[in-house]
Formats: C-alpha cells, structure tokens, sequence
C-alpha cells in the first residue's frame, strides 16, 4: 500500500478501525492494535506495542500473546476486508485454538492462540520462520469465499 495499512481508509474509516468493529461485532470483548505506538494512537485503541522492531508479523502476535492475562487470543490482520462478524463468531465458537481456511488456503494470522505459545511465536519469528509453522496443527474452521482476500495493493480496495 505504500504506507500503514491500518490508517488506510475503507468507506472513509481507517483499516484497523473498520477491523475493530467487525471483531467487536462478532463477539470480541477488547480489541487491541498491536503495533507501532505513533501512528496508531489517533485511532482511538488500545494498542499493544511490539518490542522487537522486526517486521516479522509473529513479532506483534508474540508480543501480543505475552501481555494478555487470557487462555486465548484471537488474531486478524487489519487487511482482511471482507471478513465479517459471522466468520469471528464461527472461530470464537470453537472455545479454542484454531485457524481460519477458505477453499484450502489457511490463513496463518486469522486464527484463535493460547497465550502459552508467545515464547513459540518470538522463537519462530527470530528465526524467520513462516507464520504457518506456529498454526499448523491447529484444527482449520473453513470460512466462505472471499473472506481470506488480503488487501495488499490499492487495487484490492472495494471501489
């Protein structure tokens, strides 16, 4: 995108913004950032800073993971554009780990962790590792089509 996904504007509501509300939405009681504290503080969130500045996602999960008082934490990446509160709730029933999938492609950073692994998760992502080596064993919760799309350049925003 060029610039922080999360302030980039869907229907003139930032990313992480229009994220928050589908995860409150769809049975999130607090919804964190995790991030950097600077550009994020004008959204209003709790944020949950990384210590590491890699740019290594398990980075902001580990960190994440670590400061949650909870069995459990839910994951989902701000650019997830066509999730909805029925897909949170769908992986939020399961009352446990488990990642999102969707005609077989298994998104590794929407998915239902135990807090224990954030040792696993800053392990995996100072070694470089690929984020489905910390979900690979999770049972999958297969989500319909295009809930997984990423929006990753300004040609996948909704026109």
């Amino acid at each position: 995108m060029g610039r922080n996904k999360a302030l980039v504007p869907i229907d003139g509501i930032p990313m992480a913004l229009h994220m928050a509300t589908i995860l409150s939405q769809g049975g999130c009681v607090d919804v964190f950032l995790v991030g950097p504290q600077g550009p994020l503080q004008s959204l209003g969130l709790k944020i949950i800073s990384q210590t590491n500045q890699g740019h290594h996602p398990l980075f902001g999960v580990a960190a994440a993971l670590e400061q949650s008082s909870l069995a459990h934490m839910l994951f989902a990446p701000c650019d997830l554009i066509n999730l909805e509160p029925i897909h949170i709730q769908a992986l939020l029933s399961t009352g446990g780990p488990c990642v999102a999938v969707c005609e077989g492609q298994v998104h590794p950073l929407l998915t239902v962790l135990p807090t224990a692994w954030a040792p696993k998760a800053l392990a995996l992502a100072m070694s470089n590792s690929p984020a489905m080596r910390l979900i690979s064993d999770l049972p999958q919760i297969e989500l319909p089509a295009p809930s997984l799309m990423d929006a990753n350049t300004p040609d996948d925003m909704p026109r």
